[in-house]
Parts: C-alpha cells; sequence; structure tokens
C-alpha cells in the first residue's frame, strides 16, 4: 500500500476512534469499539483523549480558496 494511504487511512481511524468516544451507543463496548460506550473508571476514554489532543494538535487544515 501506497504511504499516502496509509497516512489517510491511520487518520481516519483516529478521527472515527474520537467520534466514537463522543457518540455513546451503548452500555459497554461492543464489537471491537471499546470508546463506543458510557464513560466509566474501566474505560479508559481519558487515556484515549490525551493521546488524541496530542495528534490533533499536530494536524494543519488547508484553506480551500474559492476562485
Amino acid at each position: 500500500m501506497d504511504n499516502r494511504c496509509l497516512a489517510t487511512a491511520l487518520f481516519v481511524k483516529v478521527v472515527d476512534d474520537l467520534f466514537d468516544s463522543f457518540i455513546v451507543v451503548a452500555c459497554y463496548p461492543d464489537h471491537g469499539r471499546l470508546l463506543h460506550c458510557f464513560l466509566t473508571s474501566a474505560i479508559r476514554h481519558m487515556e484515549y483523549w490525551r493521546s488524541a489532543a496530542d495528534k490533533v494538535t499536530t494536524w494543519t487544515f488547508l484553506k480551500l480558496k474559492i476562485i
């Protein structure tokens, strides 16, 4: 796989996990989506958010110039 594809896939995974951590649809983690549930002391939301915050701060958003 091309490195550009891998970088995009990793970015999409981080964004997907981040959304999972904010949107609660289950009482317990399901189907390997460990953050897609209510906050509890057993679930590692805070740990994940710290890690995700480090990644998000490195992102660069490009301003689209509309002609």
